[in-house]
């Protein structure tokens, strides 16, 4: 088992894509190992730019992130994450976004990873950044995390990626729905797909109507700020991904600049540091056997009258904290 381990560390660390596909697949079962991998491999897990795309489903985002993807310069090495809906059958990702990007997957400077939600909240599978920092590892200069543009996905992105694109189309309805929704607070870019269809200029107007109503992002020290641009394209065609493309500089330009960069990439450290934490402590909590009998005895207790919930949680946290003290 050791041997197979340093193997797949030797493999990743030569480039090998199978090794990477594995060493993915370790995180997002919950191997105990993966975080042992991360530390062997995890070098370069910052360095990649990180491009959270989101909208309603049907926007034709996976279409976008195709047509985008292939204007980055012939130098760029580019990691997909997709997140699907989880399978009700195999738990599975439904992989509907990789079959309409086949034909990135054919080159050797993609690498494309299909991850289940599995419920989790948001729609964003929680080991996504894990993944990430994966490809970052493995050589990857930007990495693409694709939602499933459901309720608090949309939301969630904001906090695992550098620059977020909201993609809206114009039947999503009225530039102050998408404010009811948060988005205009989560974008950093707006794109209107499928302009050609009707309704095109006059949700543009809406969006342009909305976003006055948000102060520019800006940074007090360095004067630098943020206006959040709108982007019409045709992603089917081809038209307007330059001027997206363009956008996205740009406001990488800004992060940079202003230094946010490094407050932004801060902060998620901190945050992952947390939840890993959490996720840590829950484990070790519920799959202690002292804990089980404390909270079988409880029930007992509760449905003849003589505990109540939160008494029962009192017993299980001095039990937690007393085991802790000695």
């Amino acid at each position: 088992m050791k041997a197979d381990f340093e193997s797949l560390v030797e493999k990743f660390k030569a480039g090998e894509s199978l090794a990477l596909a594995r060493a993915i697949s370790l995180v997002e079962n919950g191997e105990m190992v993966a975080g042992e991998f991360l530390e062997r491999v995890g070098e370069r897990s910052a360095c990649a730019r990180r491009i959270g795309i989101t909208g309603p489903p049907g926007a034709g985002k996976s279409t976008l992130i195709a047509a985008l993807t292939s204007c980055f310069g012939t130098e760029e090495k580019v990691g997909i994450v997709l997140v699907d809906p989880t399978s009700p059958f195999s738990g599975g990702a439904l992989l509907g976004d990789r079959i309409r990007m086949a034909g990135l997957s054919q080159n050797s400077d993609f690498f494309i990873r299909s991850m289940a939600s599995r419920g989790s909240l948001g729609g964003l599978f929680g080991h996504s950044e894990d993944v990430m920092d994966l490809m970052s590892a493995f050589g990857f200069t930007r990495i693409v995390l694709e939602t499933i543009g459901v309720g608090q996905a949309e939301l969630e992105v904001n906090n695992v990626v550098d620059s977020v694109i909201v993609v809206l189309v114009p039947e999503s309805g009225d530039g102050i729905q998408a404010m009811k929704a948060g988005l205009m607070e989560v974008a950093d870019l707006l794109v209107i797909n499928k302009s050609d269809r009707p309704g095109a200029d006059c949700f543009l107007a809406d969006l342009e109507v909305a976003l006055d109503l948000f102060p520019e992002k800006s940074d007090d020290e360095t004067g630098l700020s943020w206006k959040v641009p709108i982007v019409k394209t045709i992603a089917t065609v081809g038209e307007g991904i330059q001027d997206l493309l363009g956008y996205l500089e740009d406001h990488h330009n800004f992060l940079q600049d202003s230094g946010k960069i490094k407050t932004l990439r801060e902060e998620r450290m901190v945050d992952r540091i947390r939840a890993d934490i959490s996720r840590q402590v829950h484990k070790s909590i519920w799959t202690n056997p002292e804990v089980a009998s404390v909270l079988t005895s409880g029930l007992r207790q509760i449905d003849s009258g003589g505990e109540t919930v939160h008494s029962v949680a009192e017993n299980m946290i001095k039990l937690i904290t007393k085991k802790e003290d000695t």
